[in-house]
């Protein structure tokens, strides 16, 4: 049996060394904050 699902994973280390995964929620935190940065600048 073959499994379709896909697993992508990224990783990021910390100060002191450490992976830590990079999670959706992080990115679409980030992605947040960068449109509201974005928005500030035009005003």
């Amino acid at each position: 049996m073959v499994d379709n699902k896909t697993a992508n994973s990224c990783y990021m280390v910390n100060d002191q060394g450490k992976e830590i995964q990079i999670t959706t929620a992080m990115v679409h935190h980030v992605c947040h904050q960068l449109l509201k940065q974005c928005r500030t600048v035009k005003n």
